[in-house]
């Protein structure tokens, strides 16, 4: 795999696992206001 696909997959798991935190955190009004 080349370094920048394999940094792009590392940006879209982070966003991911940042949107799941916030999520668990309770901000779950803001998150289905966004959606």
């Amino acid at each position: 795999m080349i370094d920048k696909e394999l940094k792009d997959v590392f940006s879209q798991l982070a966003a991911g696992v940042t949107l799941i935190t916030i999520e668990n955190a309770g901000s779950h009004h803001a998150m289905t206001a966004t959606a």
